[in-house]
């Protein structure tokens, strides 16, 4: 695997240059190249120097970088990569400058590289500090310890007791972190978990003078950057029946999983749903039957009606649903999108000419990739025999009349692998160019 290469290059860039790092856990599956997600600490006062060295051996051993984001108001960054040829594989690093917790700094960056030592030859944070965050992080966040690393931080507070009270003592009272210690040592895990909120209270007060003011100061800056440049992605899949809009989205985890797991990609089936279908009435997304054109076309009227009613919905829907999964670095897919109307208006039943649709897709967010998915009429019809063999002829040749920025034409001729490999590639294209 091509990761384990470009992990140990960056690791043997970062000795070269005197660079002090710390892998936070699971250094047996770095070291094999099995781990596709990096959790790492490195000296932030040259994280200028990071970031180049880690760009350098990128582009010699074949990378490219495809997502860069602060996260936690700048106490983390993260860095995805995704190798340049056909076989796709995707590594990201998270670079941890403290240890924190809702802009609140539980460990520094110099805490956390004090007392490092080597393990499979790479360079991991101290004993102490690996079962703290090993303990602390979901715990904090979501209410919970991390089931794979309960065993391992249930025996770590049973045989050095002191070193482990000793780090959490850094951002909690004696107190709480010996019964914390106790608590894992006899494993009450429901005790813990249960006992969250007020943790919590103990921690936020603990730390809060010291970091309030810095805290909220970064927790600004960082909501005003991400807002202004939302890192996630946005593509619409148009096809006709048969052309596999639903195989394909169901299968990019198996493909992007490293930068968008199944939790990452937001599902939409032709518009955002902000706006409730009018009541009685089935929504456009439920309109998808194996009978499509089982119904007449509305009035002229009623057709515009609800035209204008339905883009009102992309548009607030963008703003109110949308906006807030690309906020988060996420993958929104719609399955058909407002370009559909120009492919199919009899499956809405629409009665408007194409050059009103035309004129007023200026008004609809446009998304970053819009995937024109076109084959052989006849292929397409085995798939899927709810259209005629003429009609899927005229949808293709619609598809592939639609104007619109950052269009891709797919053949999905071929087999379902090669097409969602094909869609993957041109994501993770797009999302290089943009950090261009």
């Amino acid at each position: 695997m091509k990761s384990k290469a470009f992990v140990s290059d960056f690791f043997h860039a970062l000795d070269k240059n005197n660079i002090k790092y710390a892998v936070l856990r699971k250094a047996d599956e770095v070291a094999e190249g099995t781990a596709h997600d990096i959790d790492m600490t490195v000296d932030y006062g040259h994280i200028k120097r990071v970031l180049e060295e880690l760009d350098q051996v990128a582009e010699t051993d074949g990378w490219m970088k495809i997502l860069v984001a602060d996260k936690d108001s700048g106490n983390l960054k993260t860095v995805h990569f995704a190798t340049k040829d056909d076989a796709i594989e995707i590594v990201h690093f998270d670079l941890f400058k403290n240890f924190s917790w809702n802009s609140l700094i539980l460990l520094t960056n110099s805490q956390m590289l004090l007392d490092t030592h080597k393990i499979y030859g790479i360079d991991c944070v101290s004993y102490s500090v690996e079962i703290a965050t090993k303990l602390m992080s979901r715990l904090l966040y979501h209410g919970y310890v991390k089931e794979e690393y309960k065993d391992e931080i249930s025996e770590s507070c049973k045989s050095n007791p002191e070193t482990i009270e000793t780090t959490l003592k850094v951002f909690m009272p004696e107190k709480e972190a010996k019964q914390l210690v106790e608590s894992c040592a006899s494993e009450n895990w429901s005790e813990i978990e249960s006992n969250v909120g007020q943790l919590r209270k103990v921690i936020e007060n603990c730390t809060k003078r010291n970091h309030a003011v810095t805290g909220r100061f970064s927790q600004i800056k960082y909501t005003i950057r991400r807002f202004a440049k939302p890192q996630g992605v946005m593509v619409a899949f148009i096809g006709s029946d048969g052309s596999g809009k639903s195989t394909i989205i169901s299968s990019l985890p198996d493909v992007l999983g490293n930068t968008f797991d199944s939790t990452q990609i937001k599902y939409y089936h032709w518009r955002p749903g902000f706006i409730k279908s009018p009541k009685g009435e089935k929504s456009g997304s439920n309109k998808d039957t194996t009978v499509p054109h089982s119904e007449k076309p509305y009035g002229k009227g009623i057709s515009y009606v609800k035209y204008f009613y339905y883009n009102v919905d992309y548009i607030l829907g963008y703003f109110f649903k949308v906006k807030k999964h690309l906020l988060r670095n996420e993958l929104v897919v719609f399955d058909r999108y407002y370009y559909d109307y120009l492919i199919d208006k009899s499956r809405y039943r629409l009665d408007i000419s194409d050059s009103v649709i035309r004129g007023l897709q200026i008004l609809i967010p446009r998304p970053n990739i819009t995937f024109l998915l076109v084959g052989t009429p006849g292929v397409l019809y085995n798939r899927k025999k709810e259209l005629s063999i003429e009609e899927i002829t005229e949808q293709i040749e619609r598809i592939k009349g639609i104007k619109v920025k950052n269009k891709v034409e797919i053949n999905v001729d071929q087999n379902i692998e090669t097409v969602v490999t094909n869609v993957s590639r041109q994501i993770l294209k797009y999302m290089n160019r943009r950090l261009s």
